[in-house]
């Protein structure tokens, strides 16, 4: 259980690493595409900027050039104005195309031809805006793409460590529950152990008086039973040898019986 808490701990810190890198991801793909959106939205203003002057220049610019139209002249100048015409220029221009176009003279004529150069000058600066901007436009959605990647890894790795958190709290639990069920049986099986012990203490000095017992019978019997007789010493008889050397040695030594005279 100790181990298994250990290891859940572990799984644990590596879970808030992980959610933390996931949501520094999360945060740096909001960061890439809340750029791209206002770059993105940049860049398709510029193109409707070139589109606006564009249709201007070559549409009712084109018109009031030969013709006399106060609606159409005043949306022409609001074009100029704005993207920044030099002043003058342009209030020479509403005089000029205010006048029908037989009247208009040498300075209107230099007029005009000032307003094309602008609207020529005014379009390229757009249209090189736009080929800036492209490449731009490019690298803000690579950095997307990255972010957006990374950003499913780092939840991908965040989800497998939620499932190792889940698995080593469920292993914990069930040796959690394991050593109290453990604990339950061992405190319901302690009155069983102690009948037992007390049962082997009474068999023990059951045993101890048996034993007294049969120690003091033993002892009561070695002092009353008599010891056995001894055994009656055995009688060497003499070989026949020796008897009748033993009576020559006799006859030899008999001394004849002298008579007094």
């Amino acid at each position: 259980a100790a181990e298994l808490a250990v290891a859940l701990e572990q799984t644990k810190g590596q879970l808030a690493t992980a959610s933390g890198e996931s949501s520094a991801a999360k945060a740096a793909l909001q960061a890439a595409e809340a750029e791209q959106k206002s770059g993105d939205e940049a860049h398709t203003a510029t193109a409707e900027r070139k589109q606006t002057l564009e249709q201007a220049f070559g549409g009712d610019y084109e018109v009031i050039k030969q013709t006399t139209d106060a609606k159409l002249l005043k949306a022409v100048m609001k074009v100029v104005q704005g993207f920044g015409f030099d002043s003058a220029l342009v209030r020479y221009a509403e005089e000029t195309f205010g006048k029908p176009a037989g009247e208009r003279g040498t300075f209107d004529g230099l007029v005009v031809r000032e307003l094309d150069q602008a609207f020529k000058a005014a379009i390229e600066e757009v249209d090189a805006e736009l080929s800036q901007g492209e490449p731009e436009k490019a690298a803000r959605a690579a950095q997307v793409d990255a972010a957006k990647a990374d950003a499913i890894a780092k939840a991908e790795a965040e989800e497998t460590c939620k499932g190792e958190v889940s698995a080593a709290q469920a292993a914990f639990s069930e040796a959690q529950a394991m050593k109290k069920s453990a604990e339950k049986s061992l405190k319901d099986f302690a009155p069983e152990m102690k009948r037992v012990a007390s049962e082997l203490v009474s068999a023990k000095k059951d045993l101890r008086s048996r034993e007294s017992i049969l120690a003091s019978s033993l002892a009561l019997r070695e002092r009353t039973t008599p010891p056995p007789p001894e055994p009656e010493p055995v009688e060497e008889e003499p070989d026949a040898k020796g008897a009748e050397a033993g009576g020559a040695v006799a006859e030899e030594t008999t001394v004849p019986e002298v008579v007094a005279q």
